[in-house]
Protein backbone atom coordinates (compact mmCIF):
# COMPACT_ATOMS: atom_id res chain seq x y z
CA UNK A 1 0.00 0.00 0.00
CA UNK A 2 2.82 2.18 -0.92
CA UNK A 3 1.42 3.71 -3.80
CA UNK A 4 -1.44 6.21 -2.24
CA UNK A 5 1.60 7.30 -0.36
CA UNK A 6 3.28 8.35 -3.10
CA UNK A 7 0.15 9.99 -5.06
CA UNK A 8 -0.46 12.05 -2.53
CA UNK A 9 3.81 12.75 -2.01
CA UNK A 10 3.18 14.16 -5.51
CA UNK A 11 0.41 15.74 -5.95
CA UNK A 12 1.50 17.76 -2.12
CA UNK A 13 4.37 18.84 -4.64
CA UNK A 14 2.32 20.01 -7.50
CA UNK A 15 -0.07 22.22 -4.85
CA UNK A 16 3.07 23.57 -3.27
CA UNK A 17 5.04 24.73 -6.78
CA UNK A 18 1.17 25.96 -7.67
CA UNK A 19 1.15 28.02 -4.88
CA UNK A 20 4.57 29.36 -5.55
CA UNK A 21 4.31 30.04 -8.74
CA UNK A 22 0.97 32.23 -8.13
CA UNK A 23 2.91 34.06 -6.11
CA UNK A 24 3.39 37.92 -8.18
CA UNK A 25 6.37 38.85 -5.92
CA UNK A 26 8.80 36.02 -7.13
CA UNK A 27 9.42 36.10 -10.91
CA UNK A 28 11.05 32.29 -11.78
CA UNK A 29 11.09 32.84 -15.37
CA UNK A 30 13.44 35.29 -16.06
CA UNK A 31 10.86 37.56 -16.32
CA UNK A 32 9.10 40.45 -14.48
CA UNK A 33 6.78 43.86 -14.85
CA UNK A 34 7.76 47.33 -15.96
CA UNK A 35 5.25 49.66 -14.98
CA UNK A 36 6.20 53.07 -15.77
CA UNK A 37 3.68 56.39 -15.46
CA UNK A 38 3.36 59.53 -16.10
CA UNK A 39 2.50 62.15 -13.29
CA UNK A 40 4.12 64.74 -14.78
CA UNK A 41 2.68 67.53 -16.85
CA UNK A 42 4.01 67.05 -19.71
CA UNK A 43 3.43 63.82 -22.23
CA UNK A 44 5.94 61.83 -22.93
CA UNK A 45 6.73 59.35 -26.40
CA UNK A 46 9.52 56.50 -27.81
CA UNK A 47 9.99 55.39 -24.25
CA UNK A 48 11.96 52.62 -24.32
CA UNK A 49 13.83 50.16 -21.74
CA UNK A 50 16.53 47.53 -22.72
CA UNK A 51 16.85 44.44 -20.63
CA UNK A 52 19.97 42.89 -19.15
CA UNK A 53 20.15 40.28 -22.07
CA UNK A 54 19.71 43.52 -24.82
CA UNK A 55 16.22 43.21 -25.45
CA UNK A 56 14.35 46.49 -26.39
CA UNK A 57 10.89 47.31 -24.66
CA UNK A 58 8.49 50.04 -26.32
CA UNK A 59 6.07 51.34 -23.61
CA UNK A 60 2.84 53.89 -24.07
CA UNK A 61 -0.32 53.07 -25.12
CA UNK A 62 -1.98 56.52 -25.13
CA UNK A 63 -1.88 58.42 -28.41
CA UNK A 64 0.16 61.82 -28.08
CA UNK A 65 0.72 64.26 -30.44
CA UNK A 66 4.62 64.77 -30.98
CA UNK A 67 5.33 68.21 -32.22
CA UNK A 68 7.88 66.60 -34.83
CA UNK A 69 6.11 63.00 -35.99
CA UNK A 70 2.89 63.81 -35.35
CA UNK A 71 0.37 61.37 -33.10
CA UNK A 72 2.67 58.76 -31.78
CA UNK A 73 2.38 56.16 -28.94
CA UNK A 74 3.54 57.73 -25.64
CA UNK A 75 2.46 58.12 -22.14
CA UNK A 76 0.11 60.61 -21.90
CA UNK A 77 -0.18 63.10 -18.27
CA UNK A 78 -1.54 60.39 -15.85
CA UNK A 79 -1.30 57.64 -18.15
CA UNK A 80 0.99 54.37 -17.12
CA UNK A 81 1.95 51.39 -19.23
CA UNK A 82 3.26 48.00 -17.98
CA UNK A 83 5.00 45.62 -19.58
CA UNK A 84 6.74 41.68 -18.94
CA UNK A 85 9.85 42.27 -19.64
CA UNK A 86 13.40 40.26 -19.02
CA UNK A 87 15.48 40.64 -15.73
CA UNK A 88 17.69 43.50 -16.28
CA UNK A 89 19.16 46.99 -15.18
CA UNK A 90 18.51 50.69 -16.80
CA UNK A 91 17.92 53.68 -17.23
CA UNK A 92 14.44 54.59 -19.04
CA UNK A 93 14.99 56.98 -22.68
CA UNK A 94 12.34 59.04 -24.01
CA UNK A 95 11.27 62.30 -25.67
CA UNK A 96 8.90 65.26 -24.49
CA UNK A 97 6.26 65.96 -27.45
CA UNK A 98 7.25 69.37 -27.37
CA UNK A 99 10.64 68.80 -27.77
CA UNK A 100 13.65 67.29 -30.10
CA UNK A 101 15.93 66.29 -27.47
CA UNK A 102 16.40 62.66 -26.36
CA UNK A 103 16.67 61.78 -22.44
CA UNK A 104 16.77 58.84 -19.63
CA UNK A 105 16.28 58.77 -16.35
CA UNK A 106 18.81 59.60 -13.68
CA UNK A 107 17.67 56.90 -11.85
CA UNK A 108 18.70 52.81 -13.00
CA UNK A 109 14.99 50.89 -13.35
CA UNK A 110 15.49 47.42 -12.32
CA UNK A 111 13.54 44.39 -12.31
CA UNK A 112 14.49 40.67 -10.93
CA UNK A 113 13.86 37.64 -9.79
CA UNK A 114 11.79 39.27 -6.65
CA UNK A 115 10.97 42.87 -7.53
CA UNK A 116 8.88 43.96 -10.33
CA UNK A 117 10.09 47.80 -11.92
CA UNK A 118 8.30 50.38 -11.25
CA UNK A 119 8.78 54.63 -12.12
CA UNK A 120 6.66 57.44 -12.27
CA UNK A 121 7.83 60.62 -13.88
CA UNK A 122 6.81 63.92 -11.66
CA UNK A 123 7.96 67.54 -12.28
CA UNK A 124 10.53 67.18 -10.25
CA UNK A 125 11.69 63.74 -11.32
CA UNK A 126 15.97 64.42 -12.11
CA UNK A 127 16.41 63.38 -15.93
CA UNK A 128 19.64 63.80 -18.07
CA UNK A 129 19.99 64.48 -21.68
CA UNK A 130 21.12 61.67 -23.73
CA UNK A 131 22.63 62.36 -27.06
CA UNK A 132 23.39 59.05 -29.31
CA UNK A 133 26.54 59.19 -31.04
CA UNK A 134 28.29 55.75 -32.75
CA UNK A 135 26.33 53.81 -30.44
CA UNK A 136 27.53 56.17 -26.97
CA UNK A 137 25.59 58.21 -24.88
CA UNK A 138 26.58 61.41 -23.02
CA UNK A 139 24.52 63.02 -20.31
CA UNK A 140 23.78 66.54 -18.79
CA UNK A 141 21.73 66.81 -15.51
CA UNK A 142 18.34 68.68 -16.27
CA UNK A 143 15.22 68.52 -14.28
CA UNK A 144 11.79 68.37 -16.16
CA UNK A 145 10.46 72.11 -16.09
CA UNK A 146 6.61 72.74 -15.28
CA UNK A 147 4.04 73.75 -18.18
CA UNK A 148 3.83 77.42 -17.18
CA UNK A 149 0.30 77.26 -14.64
CA UNK A 150 0.70 74.15 -13.50
CA UNK A 151 1.59 72.79 -9.48
CA UNK A 152 4.10 70.40 -8.86
CA UNK A 153 2.82 66.74 -8.15
CA UNK A 154 3.50 65.76 -4.87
Amino acid sequence: MRRPRIVFAVIGMVFALAILLSMSSCNLFGTGTLTIRNYSTRDIDFVTWTSDDGTVYDFGDDLVYDDVAGWVYGIAVLGMDSRQVSFGSNYIYFYFTDSIQYYRTAAVVDVGLFTDGEFTFYDTTFIYTATIQGGSTTTQVYSIVPVPGSKPTK
